[in-house]
C-alpha cells in the first residue's frame, strides 16, 4: 500500500467515510517493515492572523495541490490578538513615534525608536504632498495630497501608511474599522480621491497561483452602487466639499459583500495587509484633499480574537487537509511554537508586571529578565497542558538570502548554555534561513545531541504567503511526516514526543522513512544498551530511483548508498562506544537536492548520564 493511500484511508475513517476497495498491489512487499501511518504535516505556517499576505484559503489550496494531510496553524500570538498594535496616526509629521496616541503602555526600550508614518507609494508628474496647519481636524497638522493630469485615463498619486514591524496589520476576523477625516478641496468627475485596503491572497479562480484581493473606496458626488473589477471591489463614498467628512469603513462587511464566493466565514479570511490613500486626475483636472486623524479600531482582540480564530479555521471543514489551531509565541522573545490539544496564550502584561515593569519608570525595566520569563513560562504552561514546544528558526527570523548573524558554533553554545530552555522540538529542516544553510542546521542538531541535548528535529516552511513563499518553489518548503494512530492533535503530539518524525520536501518525496534495531526499537527511541554492536535497519519507500542515502553516525557521514528502485532497505552495524552515539539517515536526489531526513535512534550506556 502506498504511503499516500494509507493516509487517505486513515483520514477518511476519521471523517466517517467508508472505503471498501484497495487497488492491486497493496498487500505484500515491504509494507510490513513500516508500522503505523506517517501523516504529512506543515507545523509552521501563517495565515491572515499574522503579518503576511496569506489566507487560510490560499495555503489550503497549495497544500491540497501537494496532497498534504495536516496544516497546523502557528500565527504569531501577539498578532492574532493585536497586542500592542498601532491604531492611531495624527499626520503631525510624515513619521511619528509609534506609541503616540496609543492606549498601550508596555513600550520596550529597544522599540523606543520604532515609528509609524506615511511614504510615497506611487508618484505622478503633477503629484504633491505637504503637511498643512489649516484645515486641521486633530492636533496641529494634517496632510494635503494633490495632483493634476492631462491624460484621458486617471493618473493616481498615492501614499501608504506604514509601521515598524507591520503593527498596523490585523485580521479582518477581528472586525476592524478604519476611521479617517477627509476634507475634499477640489474633486469632481475628473478629479477623485480614494482609499485602498489591500487584503489577503486566495486560491486562484481559474489560474494556477493565489491571487490578492483589495477594497477601493472612492469619493463621489453622485449616487451609485459598488462594483467589482477583477479582484478589486470599489465602494463609492458620498461627501460634502469644503468641510471635514468623517468616514468609518467596515472592512469585514465590505469584503463579504465584494467577494461572497470566497470560502470560510464571510469576509473574514483576510488581513488588513495594506492601507493607502491618494488622489487621481485626468483631462486637465486638479484633485486635492486633506487627510487627518486616522484610527484603526477593532471589535475583537486579546483572547476572544484567538477563540474566534478557531471558529474561522473550523469553517473550512475537515479537509483534507485537516486544519489544527496552534500558536507561535513571538512577542519580544525567542520564537516558540506550542503544540497542545488546548492551545493557550501568554498574558504579556501580567508577565511584565511580574518582571517588575512600572509604567511610571519604564527605564528601570529589566527587559532581558522579561524575555527570559516569557520563554520559561511558555515552556512551563505548554508542558502543564501536556503539550510540546518547538524552538523556531534557530539562526534568526530573517528570510532566505539574509546575512548570517551567528556562526553555527555560537548557536550551538546558546542551545547548550540554557539546555534549550526545556523545549522539545527543534526546527532543523531549512535549506536557507537567516543566512544559515541546511548543513548548518543539521550540524547544530547533531552536535547538540552529542552533548546530551536530544531534541526532535522537524522540517517546516514558516510561510507567510506571497510569490517568494510558494509551497512548490520556495527553497524553504519542508514539511514533517509524523507517525500517529490518527491525524488528531493528541495522536500527533504523541508521535512528535516519541520522535516518530521525518522531514523533507513534499514536492520531491511522499513516502516513508524509518529505522529499527534488531531488538525492535524504532526511530526516535532512546536505547540503553550494554551491547558492543547492534544491527539497525534503514528503510525508505516512495523513492523515484537515482537518489543516494547518507548514513550519519554520531554526527559524521559514515556510509553512502545508491538507490536504484522505489524502496531502500539496508542493515548497518552500530557500535555505541563508551559514551553512546546516534544514527540517522538522509536522502538526496541525483541533482543533489535535499529530499528527506530521518530522526535518530539514540544509544547510551546504562551508566551514562549524558542524555537530558
Amino acid at each position: 500500500m502506498s504511503a499516500r493511500l494509507a493516509r487517505t484511508i486513515a483520514i477518511a475513517v476519521l471523517l466517517g467515510l467508508a472505503l471498501f476497495v484497495l487497488p492491486d498491489g497493496c498487500r505484500g512487499g515491504t509494507a510490513a517493515d513500516f508500522t503505523g501511518v506517517a501523516y504529512s504535516c506543515q507545523l509552521h505556517v501563517h495565515g491572515p492572523y499574522s503579518e503576511g499576505i496569506a489566507s487560510i484559503d490560499s495555503h489550503t489550496f497549495e497544500a491540497s495541490q501537494l496532497g498534504l494531510d495536516v496544516i497546523w496553524w502557528s500565527d504569531h500570538d501577539f498578532r492574532a490578538t493585536s497586542y500592542n498594535h498601532v491604531g492611531r496616526f495624527g499626520f503631525e509629521a510624515f513619521e511619528e513615534p509609534q506609541a503616540r496616541g496609543e492606549a498601550w503602555s508596555l513600550a520596550l526600550a529597544r522599540r523606543e525608536s520604532d515609528t509609524k508614518g506615511v511614504r510615497l507609494l506611487r508618484g505622478a508628474p503633477g503629484g504633491r504632498a505637504e503637511l498643512v496647519e489649516e484645515p486641521v481636524r486633530e492636533g496641529e497638522r494634517a496632510l494635503r495630497l494633490e495632483t493634476s493630469a492631462d491624460t484621458r485615463a486617471f493618473q493616481p498619486y498615492s501614499w501608504t501608511f506604514e509601521t515598524r514591524r507591520l503593527l498596523h496589520r490585523r485580521p479582518l476576523a477581528s472586525r476592524p474599522t478604519v476611521r479617517i477625516g477627509l476634507y475634499p478641496e477640489s474633486l469632481d468627475e475628473d478629479a477623485r480621491a480614494f482609499l485602498r485596503v489591500d487584503l489577503s491572497e486566495h486560491a486562484p479562480r481559474g489560474g494556477e497561483v493565489p491571487e490578492a484581493y483589495a477594497l477601493r473606496y472612492v469619493l463621489v458626488q453622485d449616487d451609485r452602487d459598488a462594483w467589482r473589477e477583477g479582484n478589486v471591489y470599489h465602494i463609492p463614498l458620498s461627501f460634502e466639499a469644503g468641510r471635514w467628512n468623517e468616514f468609518t469603513l467596515d472592512l469585514r462587511r465590505d469584503a463579504a459583500a465584494g467577494f461572497p464566493f470566497l470560502p470560510g466565514l464571510p469576509g473574514e479570511d483576510h488581513s488588513l495587509f495594506g492601507l493607502s490613500f491618494g488622489v487621481e486626475a485626468r483631462r486637465g483636472a486638479r484633485a486635492s484633499i486633506v487627510l487627518d486623524d486616522l484610527r484603526i479600531d477593532q471589535e475583537l482582540d486579546g483572547p476572544p480574537a484567538f477563540v474566534h480564530q478557531a471558529r474561522l479555521i473550523e469553517s473550512f471543514g475537515n479537509g483534507p487537509p485537516l486544519q489544527l489551531q496552534g500558536v507561535e509565541v513571538s512577542f519580544a522573545a525567542r520564537h516558540l511554537n506550542e503544540f497542545s490539544v488546548e492551545t493557550g496564550l501568554l498574558d504579556y502584561d501580567a508577565l511584565a508586571r511580574e518582571a517588575g515593569f512600572d509604567p511610571e519608570a519604564p527605564e528601570l525595566f529589566d527587559e532581558q529578565g522579561f524575555k527570559a520569563l516569557v520563554v520559561e513560562r511558555a515552556v512551563e504552561e505548554a508542558h502543564a497542558r501536556g503539550g510540546l514546544i518547538s524552538w523556531n528558526h534557530m539562526f534568526g527570523v530573517n528570510p532566505t538570502g539574509s546575512e548570517r548573524r551567528k556562526t553555527r558554533e555560537q548557536q550551538l553554545e546558546i542551545l547548550l548554555k540554557n539546555d534549550a530552555f526545556g523545549v522539545d522540538l527543534l526546527e532543523v529542516g531549512y535549506r536557507d534561513r537567516a543566512g544559515a544553510s541546511l548543513t548548518d542546521h543539521l550540524w547544530v542538531w547533531d552536535q547538540a545531541a552529542l552533548a546530551g541535548l536530544r531534541l526532535v528535529g522537524t522540517g517546516v516552511s514558516d510561510s507567510h504567503g506571497g510569490p517568494d513563499a510558494r509551497w512548490r518553489t520556495s527553497p524553504n518548503n519542508f514539511i514533517s511526516w509524523v507517525y500517529a494512530q490518527e491525524p488528531t492533535k493528541a495522536a500527533l503530539i504523541e508521535g512528535l514526543r516519541a520522535g516518530r518524525v521525518f522531514f523533507g520536501d513534499l514536492v520531491l518525496f511522499d513516502g516513508d522513512l524509518d529505522l529499527v534495531t534488531d531488538a525492535g526499537q524504532r526511530m526516535g527511541a532512546e536505547v540503553e544498551t550494554d551491547r558492543d554492536e547492534l544491527q539497525v535497519r534503514l528503510m525508505a519507500r516512495g523513492l523515484r530511483g537515482g537518489e543516494r542515502v547518507q548514513v550519519v553516525l554520531g554526527g559524521e557521514v559514515v556510509r553512502t548508498f545508491s538507490v536504484t528502485g522505489s524502496s531502500f532497505h539496508r542493515s548497518i552495524t552500530v557500535a555505541p562506544g563508551e559514551r553512546g552515539t546516534f544514527v540517522r539517515f538522509e536522502i538526496y536526489d541525483a541533482e543533489d537536492r535535499a529530499v528527506a531526513f530521518s530522526n535518530p535512534i539514540y544509544f547510551s550506556r546504562p551508566y551514562s548520564s549524558d542524555a537530558r
